[in-house]
């Protein structure tokens, strides 16, 4: 009898660890970003669904306001992080590159248009900008080969993002982003912009994206931003709601460029 009790434990612990390893894992895959490198806990932040993906946003207490109190932003080279479950799980360096300068060159001169100085050492009165692109699943294109000679060119980094893409289809991508306090190392506000969705084994119901929606992510991210920092110059009865992107402050963006030009 108490052979049978013993057995029918072992059983019981056996069946229970194959059962939480099997839950863990389907937690890790259900879990719809990649988690680590935001400096902060992910939980603390709220999710807002958007057309074919979602947004997570954190915002420190009186973050904006703040920001006018910098008088300058340090932006660090933003990195890539391939999705670990990914179709084609690598590429090249010049590709990896081209999608790093691409983001930061885009967010650096929209700054810049907005009157903010962008700088290359912190400093007491510097927010420090971190940027990565996440959740990278690419997938190759039907009939064509990743292999192959790449020349060294002075291709930009659209021209080679959009070589890149070529031979890879962009099936799920975020954005992320924290703007961070050097001297507190506070994090005044954090984003997420999930984009894409991978549909069953066969891939039939993929969310592709294509080059001009690729740019579009980055576009609207890097408007986010530099909303977020034109806000901090106006009165709070003159905020333009940053999260109604792209129709409203697109539009006051392009105004203000228009304006800055003249």
């Amino acid at each position: 009898m108490i052979a049978v009790r013993m057995k029918a434990l072992c059983l019981l612990i056996l069946v229970s660890g194959s059962w939480v390893q099997t839950a863990s894992a389907e937690a890790h895959i259900r879990d719809p970003i990649d988690r680590g490198f935001l400096s902060l806990d992910y939980d603390q932040m709220r999710t807002e669904p958007r057309e074919n993906g979602f947004d997570l946003i954190y915002i420190a207490p009186g973050a904006f306001e703040r920001l006018a109190d910098y008088d300058g932003v340090m932006i660090d080279q933003p990195e890539v992080w391939i999705d670990r479950t990914s179709d084609y799980p690598g590429t090249k360096a010049d590709y990896l590159k081209a999608i790093v300068d691409l983001i930061r060159d885009k967010l650096a001169g929209s700054l810049i248009r907005g009157g903010n100085n962008v700088v290359e050492a912190p400093g007491p009165k510097v927010a420090y900008v971190r940027v990565a692109l996440t959740d990278l699943y690419l997938k190759k294109k039907p009939g064509q080969q990743a292999r192959g000679y790449t020349a060294i060119t002075t291709q930009t980094p659209e021209e080679m993002m959009q070589t890149m893409l070529k031979y890879f289809d962009v099936v799920e991508m975020a954005l992320q982003l924290e703007v961070v306090d050097l001297n507190t190392e506070e994090v005044l506000g954090a984003a997420v912009i999930k984009r894409g969705e991978r549909g069953d084994k066969s891939g039939k119901n993929d969310q592709r994206l294509d080059f001009g929606e690729f740019l579009g992510v980055v576009d609207e991210y890097v408007a986010r931003v530099r909303c977020r920092f034109d806000n901090s110059k106006l009165r709070k009865d003159e905020w333009v709601d940053c999260t109604a992107l792209p129709a409203q402050a697109l539009t006051r963006l392009a105004r203000l460029d228009t304006t800055l030009r003249k």
